[in-house]
């Protein structure tokens, strides 16, 4: 029940639709096979990402499809953090809708999807949804074997997709938003792409997190007041961790 409330709160689940994919580049790169892509997630509705994977891999691994910050570009992402990923195994870097490339459109973005009744946010969760229907289908992607890795922005993305399309191998986030209450009560305002009319009528965040279970998580820095970590013995996520306790998959949560 509270993932279909979930979902009308995010202007509901949008119909079944095949991701169309354009290949845009291809080329081999420090011993990586990389393609640059175009992700038709929904009819007349694209996003980039970035596919690499190692060039001797043989056959179909596991795979891992990562998300930055709102304005991180997909290209220093691959650069980054993702880079020594891509060395063992397949990785995709996502720019949804209104983050990394886009960045620059996330206001405009914004301001239709009120016209909508359809919030970005929403329309960015089911982007990674989308991408996680197309890395499926790769002859070179273990498709049961797809994990999620989320920063900032893009871990809460990550876990509301988890939450709602359950079947990731692990999701793994970091200095991602602890409540709902931070955004309200800041005065140093989240991406706009992340407010979401309502949502605190329905669901906060530590109970986003609690319908991931019993999928393997791994929680790295919540973010409170200030944009600054939380610290301190108090777990903002007691809620999460109850609830992996209660499935006896307590082993599968882990944060600090």
């Amino acid at each position: 029940q509270w993932r279909e409330e979930v979902w009308a709160v995010l202007g509901g689940q949008p119909q079944s639709y095949a991701p169309q994919i354009g290949l845009r580049r291809s080329f081999e790169q420090d011993g990586l096979h990389v393609e640059t892509l175009s992700l038709e997630v929904e009819p007349g509705m694209e996003v980039g990402a970035i596919f690499a994977r190692p060039v001797a891999q043989d056959g179909a691994q596991p795979a891992t499809i990562f998300l930055g910050g709102h304005d991180d570009k997909r290209a220093a992402v691959l650069s980054g953090y993702a880079a020594e990923a891509a060395k063992s195994g397949p990785v995709l870097v996502l720019d949804v809708r209104g983050s990394g490339e886009s960045f620059k459109h996330q206001n405009h973005l914004t301001s239709d999807s009120v016209v909508l009744g359809r919030p970005l946010f929403g329309q960015q969760v089911w982007d990674l949804i989308q991408t996680r229907n197309y890395l499926a289908t790769r002859s070179d992607v273990a498709a049961d074997q797809i994990a999620v890795h989320g920063v900032e922005s893009g871990g809460l993305v990550a876990l509301f997709a988890a939450a709602l399309a359950p079947g990731y191998v692990s999701v793994e986030v970091e200095e991602v938003l602890a409540s709902y209450q931070y955004f309200l009560e800041d005065d140093q305002p989240q991406p706009i792409a992340l407010c979401v009319p309502g949502v605190l009528e329905v669901i906060d965040i530590p109970q986003v997190a609690a319908l991931v279970a019993p999928t393997p998580l791994k929680v790295d820095g919540l973010i409170g007041y200030g944009k600054a970590r939380l610290e301190g013995p108090e777990d903002p996520w007691a809620f999460t961790n109850a609830a992996y306790a209660l499935l006896d998959v307590a082993s599968n949560y882990a944060a600090k």
